[in-house]
Order: C-alpha cells, then structure tokens, then sequence
C-alpha cells in the first residue's frame, strides 16, 4: 500500500493507477494508514526479456541491445534497466511505445524514471511520459530511437533532496531588497514625524516631490506580507505579473500584499497614516504556492527539464485556474497541492516534459508545504513578520513658542565630532543640548535605527553620505520640537 507504480494487465487490457510511491508514503507517514508495513509485490526480473516497441512504427524495424559502453546518467540514482542502443532504418513515423525489460526491484519507496540520449555522451533528457511498469518492463513513449535507460528514485532520498533544495533556495528569510530612496526627506519632516518598528522586515523612506509627500517600502522578507494602509494612497504597484496580481489585489481596499523586493509607493496627506504588514490570509497561500513552484522548478532541472520562466510567471499560469486561485485565499491542509498541482495545470504551467516527473511535482510541494509552514511558524512566533510605520501631522508652534537658534555642541576638541544647527521649539536650549547629548551617547546616526524613542520623545533620522557623513535629527514631544545635524 505504500508504494506503487501505474500496472497493466496483458488478460484485461486495463490500465490500473494505484497511489503513486510519493504520495502513498506520505499518506502511510503522516496519517499511519493501515497495512503500510506490507512491502507491496515487486515485477518479475527477467534480464533474458527482450526489448518491445509498439505503435506507429511506419516503415522501421527498431533493434535494441544492451551498450555496456555507456554509463547510467545520474550515478546516484539505482539502475533499473541496463543502457540500451536502439538503432533502425528509419524513425519512427510516430509516437512509439518502448518496453525495456528490468533487472532489479523497484523497491517499496522507487520510482521508475526513463531517460534517452542522442549521443552516449548525453544530455539524457526524460522521456515526455511518465513511466508504467508492465509484465516485469518499464515502458513510456517516444517519437525517436537512440539510447535509452530507466533509472529508480528513492521516495526518502526526495524528501531529503527537497529539504536540501529548499533551504539552499532560501537560505533564511531575509530578501536581498535595497534601500528605497526618496528626495526631500528633511523637507517632508518639517510637515509630518514618523516613527517605525525597529528590524528590516520592511524599508522605506519618506520625502518630499513637489508638494506631496511620498512613502516608498519595499519588503524585507522572503515572503508576502499582507499590508493595510489607512489614510495612505497606492501611486505606485508593481506589476511584472498578470494573475498573480490580479490575485493580490482582488477586494483589498485598505489591505495589499507587499511582494519580496518589490517597491511600493504612497502619497501621505499632512494628516499621516498608518503602515502594518503580517504574514495571514492571502499571503500565506502565495506564499506556499511560491514555495511550491520553486521546489518542482529545482526537481525538474535537477532532472534535466529546465525552465525559462520564473516561479512567478509559473505560479501566475497555475493561478489561470479558478479552483487555485479560489484556494489561495483560504488555503486548508493540501488543497493547494489539490487545486493548484492537477496534471492539466501542470501541463499548462510547466510544460509537456513536466508531464513524466508527475509524482515529483507532487512531492516538491508537499515538502515545501510542510517546510514553509514549520519556518514561517518560527517567523510568526518571533514576530518577525509585524512591522509599522506611522506618520503623524507634526505640531504646529503657537504664537508665543518662538524657535530658538541654540550654541552649536562640539563633543571632541580638535575633531568633526559635533552637533550643529540646533533648534529649540517649546523648550529651552540647555533642555535641546540635554537631549542632544542623551541621543548621541545611545544612537549611531550611521548604523542606528531610522527612528527610536528617547524618553519621551520620538525621534527620527535622515543620513546625507554624500560628502562627510550627516545624520539630520528631529525629536518631538507634543507641541515640543528639537532639530539638530550630527557629524
């Protein structure tokens, strides 16, 4: 019961399609299904057998023999079937069923895997079928002779290459994004204050073009983050992907999701708004269908099946079904691997030659489901995924608080340590030059936080690198406003 391959009967002519090895192992792993102890019966060995073609043959007459010249491809993968030359007068007019006779057991957890080489040199490319055991030979189609072979996949070696794959894909949670960049950020602080969670789940600026005010992030993670965004409007979306997309967007109102390394822009009225990002709902689902996609592309190429396409692209073609798409916003259990992963999306998305590696595309997202669910289980519970940035409308002086011009602070005689252009609203300049001093002792402009508290005031920074490094400060406590340059 734990194992199994496609069989046909020569008696009945049927063709019976038990659980595939994959799928049926994990079935036995995961949920203990009864009578997973029995290994299931073997094909009858018989290297005497000859090799069988049927089919639109046309006008040749194929021959097979055995060419111990050739090595097996893949070395660490078990030999099924010896390598084989099949040579004729002419090709085939047609698709061609081929049967080459097996010498060893498929074993409880094996998959039969079939290959073929215009050369004995290779590349060895899978045959477009996956490959059925019938009467003791593995069989699947082709539309040319040359050599072939049939090799065996372990079912436990997959889980441990997926692991492998997967966390070499990923190599943790945090993207490569860069810093987004904005002008007039000193001049967008005389308007509005901001304060930000501290981490790098999500980068931003914030500044000043024209007579708006623009926020700018890009995601941090390796995963999408659902975002809400109240009093803040989207100007600026990415979109390098149709379904997908769509997807992301369908009924978000205030809420979108916010793609690995991808900007997204707002406009910000003098009233401010509030950024928060979590890892729920429709992220989640994207998140394990990327995950899923990635792991079947590494599988395919390991195989030598590559692909052109980006996971986006694949997971935007798998998402032009509706079942997959309806699934990812309320993902549950394997319905994804269910809705999104059937044969025809398969075909669709990755191709004809996917088509033979179907219990590996099957394994890859059951893996990558399990893996993705156990990391961004550790993600959640660490809060990594949470982040906020919030604007507020910076308060306006009354008429009897003057803005006072205070001494500038040089901190190390001789040297470009200093504070300089302070000014004071509210307060009064020895206050300005107290707080000044408590941020330089606890704050590194360079390397610091964007924004911090210190006691009670909230404080945010914007660097210059252009010439000697300057960390423009601004700290506000209600209607209290301290400015300053740092060198």
């Amino acid at each position: 019961m734990c194992a199994g391959t496609r069989t046909q009967s020569k008696a009945s002519g049927r063709t019976h399609f038990p659980r595939t090895p994959i799928v049926a192992l994990l079935v036995c792993v995961l949920l203990g299904a009864p009578g997973c102890q029995k290994d299931p019966p073997q094909a009858p060995v018989n290297p005497a057998a000859e090799v069988e073609f049927s089919g639109d043959l046309g006008a040749a007459r194929p021959k097979a023999a055995i060419d111990p010249t050739v090595a097996h491809p893949y070395p660490d993968l078990t030999p099924l079937t010896p390598v084989y030359k099949v040579t004729a007068d002419s090709q085939p007019a047609g698709e061609v069923t081929i049967r080459l006779p097996v010498t060893a057991p498929l074993g409880p957890d094996g998959i039969a895997l079939m290959f073929s080489a215009e050369s004995p040199e290779g590349p060895w490319e899978p045959l477009p079928t996956e490959p059925a055991l019938v009467d003791g030979k593995v069989q699947a189609t082709t539309t040319h002779f040359s050599w072939f072979t049939s090799l065996i996949a372990s079912a436990s070696g997959l889980v441990g290459e997926a692991k492998r794959i997967f966390d070499d894909a990923t190599g943790g949670f945090v993207a490569e994004s860069e810093q987004p960049s904005c002008a007039g950020e000193r001049e967008a602080r005389d308007r509005v204050s901001v304060t930000s969670t501290s981490g790098t789940t999500v980068k931003w600026c914030l500044g000043k073009e024209g007579n708006d005010l623009v926020l700018r992030v890009v995601n941090g993670r390796r995963y999408p983050l659902d975002a809400s965004h109240a009093g803040l409007t989207i100007t600026q979306y990415k979109k390098s992907y149709t379904n997908f997309a769509t997807l992301a967007r369908f009924g978000s109102g205030s809420t979108i999701q916010l793609f690995p390394r991808e900007p997204v822009s707002f406009t910000v009225t003098d009233e401010g708004g509030t950024l928060r990002t979590e890892f729920g709902g429709t992220a989640y689902g994207l998140y394990q269908l990327q995950v899923g996609v990635e792991t079947a592309l590494a599988f395919l190429t390991r195989f030598g099946v590559g692909s052109k396409d980006t996971p986006i692209k694949i997971a935007d073609a798998l998402l032009m079904s509706e079942k997959c798409a309806g699934t990812i916003a309320n993902p549950t259990g394997g319905s994804i691997i269910a809705n999104c992963f059937t044969a025809k999306n398969i075909l669709d998305a990755f191709g004809a030659k996917a088509i033979f590696l179907a219990p590996l595309l099957v394994v890859g997202p059951v893996i990558a489901f399990f893996e993705a669910a156990f990391s961004s289980a550790a993600d959640l519970v660490s809060g990594r995924d949470r982040y906020s940035i919030v604007i507020r409308p910076v308060p306006r002086p009354t008429t009897t608080e003057a803005v006072l011009a205070c001494p500038d602070i040089v901190f190390a005689p001789r040297s470009e340590d200093g504070a300089f252009k302070i000014r004071a609203t509210g307060v009064s300049c020895a206050s300005a030059e107290a707080l000044v001093r408590q941020v330089r002792a606890s704050h590194n402009f360079v390397s610091g936080p964007r924004s911090f508290t210190a006691g009670e005031y909230a404080c945010t920074i914007v660097t210059d690198q252009t010439g000697l490094p300057l960390g423009n400060y601004t700290c506000t406590a209600g209607s209290r406003r301290i400015t300053w340059s740092k060198t």
